[in-house]
């Protein structure tokens, strides 16, 4: 399927509009809005990626699997981020991070349980 430039342009603003406004928005408004994006521009990696955050803070596992997986696949396949805030390796990891957790059925409930995430067991 060919993109329409109109529909991408679109996905970009409400990806940027859930970065921005994460703090300020429900977790259904977050995940509403990322997956019009998903919709909208279904080759948009990381709006997958931050959806899987969303859920796993939910605790919905498989779908935050899914998404996980399906955002990995997609940014491999890129080989770049439209988000240039980090680096590609930083959201691969992540990304594999994401996975990980939802494998393991877990997600931390503190802002300290992030801390180590990234750490060897």
């Amino acid at each position: 399927d060919i993109l329409n430039e109109g529909d991408e342009i679109k996905a970009v603003d409400l990806y940027w509009q859930a970065c921005c406004e994460a703090k300020t928005m429900s977790a259904s408004e977050l995940e509403e809005t990322l997956s019009k994006c998903i919709t909208l521009n279904p080759y948009f990696g990381e709006p997958r990626i931050l959806l899987s955050q969303i859920h796993l803070q939910q605790k919905h596992f498989d779908e935050a699997l899914f998404q996980a997986e399906y955002g990995l696949k997609l940014l491999l396949a890129m080989g770049t981020l439209a988000d240039k805030r980090v680096s590609w390796e930083a959201m691969i990891a992540w990304s594999r991070i994401l996975i990980s957790k939802s494998k393991e059925k877990s997600w931390p409930d503190s802002p300290w349980g992030l801390v180590g995430l990234g750490l060897v067991k």
